[in-house]
């Protein structure tokens, strides 16, 4: 086989091997190695670079001797040289830009000097033998500086072919220098085994590389298993993987203490079966399964387990689907111990709800003592001879009355500082219109109710002023057998609360103004509306309109009932 056949194997080599890193970047695991690509371009860079000059080379004599001999070796010489800068790239040195391009330019000058100005093909040979010789030995030292981190022969191999190929090359300069060919593709022994050289050293840089690759993938695969297992293995967390049979394929100490053991390795060994060992209740396992299989998680799942001394123990638990086939984990996840807070939520459960019956009993307490005032009121009223005061202690008594219903309305609601306004008011208003025989006298009672809580000490005033304005329409709106229409509406409009009484009687006297006359009723109103930062609005046209607008607090403020 002559020198040029050999050679136009290389070049084959060197096309087949760019092709073969051009297609492998941008695939995984470039995350995993990030200077990978980086790597992989200036590698494939170099072999498509060198395969070119060599293809060049293989034509001299046959072309211009620009391409066949000064670009020839150029782009073999750019060709190794890119193949060390992937290798540094590989190992996350700097690039060397500038040093690197100057120093090719002085070659591809020299170069330039030697075929045309002072042609000599033995000198040609010692320089692009001496640059190739310089190139082996870096990126052989490169390798060997490798063999340290990893566990492989690999490293120490390249570094020994890249070593020997650059005494081949020093060697070769030697010879050229004591037997200087007229060319290099002359048939001596020499440059045959150059060109098979060629062939191997690319084989060889080619399936190097890749390997490399892999070796450092392997490395970067166990610097992230040792980390997170040290992540794992120090959190307070607890962290598992199981079977689909119940067996613990792997976990952290933490997850062995919830449950009382000493660590990992005393957990798996005595507890083979997580249903019937661990679970309170060893259908909820078959439940996570279910969840996992259908959802592909389950999160924030609170399960009761046992201790190992038998007690329980509530663990929150994050679970998803193992990854591995019928031999690989079903459950893969966390679980937090949350015993002390279920214990202290329970123990805010009972004292709640010792709390509540008290705050209950005492509701009940209270608005039997507002009944049994409004009762001693009314008794008093009945034996006052004085028609006057006789009302005036009725109305003590109506008034009394409405503060005993929304204790009686507090007594069966769960929030004792809040209360549905409209109930509450509609409540007041019709026992009003009973007590004043409202549906004998004809007078019907209606209601637009909108259902919405306020603060209680926003409903005692707004319950004593709808008392006093609809005592008033049953008083004076219907004088005689006169019958008709009281309406109560609540609602709520522009962030304010709107308490709206209306009749159709005989309306307001011309002129009126609050306090004009001598009756209270609606002086007590105003007043009232004006303690929650409200107002009272009249008209009188085809009776009697009555509207009090006020502001509404927030629904869960921390202020007390009685402020």
């Amino acid at each position: 086989m002559d020198s040029r056949t050999i050679a136009e194997t290389a070049v084959i080599f060197g096309y087949l091997s760019s092709f073969l890193y051009l297609f492998s970047i941008g695939r995984r695991p470039s995350d995993i190695v990030p200077q990978r690509n980086e790597a992989l371009l200036f590698w494939a860079a170099g072999f498509f670079l060198y395969a070119s000059g060599a293809l060049a080379l293989v034509n001299q004599g046959r072309i211009d001797p620009w391409i066949s001999v000064v670009a020839a070796n150029a782009l073999i010489t750019l060709g190794h040289g890119f193949a060390l800068v992937g290798l540094r790239c590989f190992r996350g040195f700097r690039i060397r830009a500038a040093r690197y391009g100057a120093a090719w330019a002085v070659f591809v000058l020299v170069f330039a000097l030697l075929t045309f100005r002072r042609p000599s093909v033995s000198a040609r040979i010692v320089v692009i033998s001496v640059t190739i010789a310089a190139l082996h030995a870096e990126c052989g030292f490169h390798c060997f500086r490798l063999r340290k981190r990893y566990d492989s022969p690999l490293p120490s191999f390249l570094g020994a072919v890249f070593a020997f190929l650059s005494v081949f090359y020093v060697v070769r300069t030697v010879i050229t220098i004591l037997q200087p060919p007229e060319s290099v593709f002359l048939g001596l022994p020499i440059n045959q085994l150059t060109f098979l050289l060629v062939i191997f050293s690319v084989a060889t840089w080619s399936m190097g590389f890749m390997l490399l690759l892999g070796e450092e993938l392997k490395v970067r695969l166990r610097e992230s298993e040792s980390r997170y297992r040290g992540i794992v293995e120090s959190a307070v967390e607890g962290f598992f993987e199981s079977s689909r049979d119940g067996r613990l394929l792997a976990l952290n100490d933490s997850f062995a203490r919830i449950f009382g053991y000493a660590n990992a390795e005393e957990l798996r060994s005595l507890v083979t079966d997580l249903a019937a060992q661990v679970y309170a209740r060893p259908a909820e396992r078959e439940r996570i399964l279910a969840g996992v299989a259908e959802r592909g998680c389950v999160e924030g799942l609170e399960l009761e387990l046992r201790h190992r001394d038998g007690s329980s123990r509530w663990v929150s638990v994050n679970a998803f689907r193992g990854a591995g086939g019928p031999d690989g984990p079903a459950l893969v996840g966390s679980a937090i111990d949350i015993t002390g807070r279920k214990r202290m939520e329970e123990e805010l459960r009972r004292a709640y709800a010792g709390k509540a019956t008290l705050l209950s009993e005492l509701q009940h307490r209270v608005k039997n003592g507002f009944s049994l005032m409004a009762g001693l009121v009314g008794l008093e009223a009945g034996r006052v001879e004085d028609g006057a005061a006789a009302e005036i202690l009725r109305g003590i008594e109506r008034r009394i009355q409405a503060l005993a219903t929304l204790y009686e309305l507090l007594y069966q609601v769960a929030d004792a500082r809040h209360i549905c306004l409209g109930e509450y008011l509609g409540d007041v208003a019709k026992a009003l219109c009973d007590g004043f025989g409202g549906p004998l006298r004809g007078i019907r009672f209606e209601t637009e109710l909108e259902g919405f809580s306020v603060e209680v000490k926003q409903a005692i005033p707004l319950g004593l002023i709808v008392n006093e304005l609809v005592t008033d329409a049953l008083k004076y709106a219907f004088p005689g057998q006169r019958g008709g229409l009281i309406r109560l509406g609540v609602r709520r409009a522009a962030g304010e609360g709107v308490v709206e009484l209306s009749d159709d009687g005989v309306g307001l006297p011309p002129g009126y103004e609050i306090g004009s006359t001598g009756g209270l009723g609606l002086v007590i109103a105003d007043m009232l509306a004006r303690q929650i930062g409200g107002g009272l609005e009249l008209s009188s046209a085809g009776g009697t309109r009555c509207v009090v607008r006020f502001p509404l607090a927030p629904t869960g403020g921390a202020e007390e009932a009685f402020g």
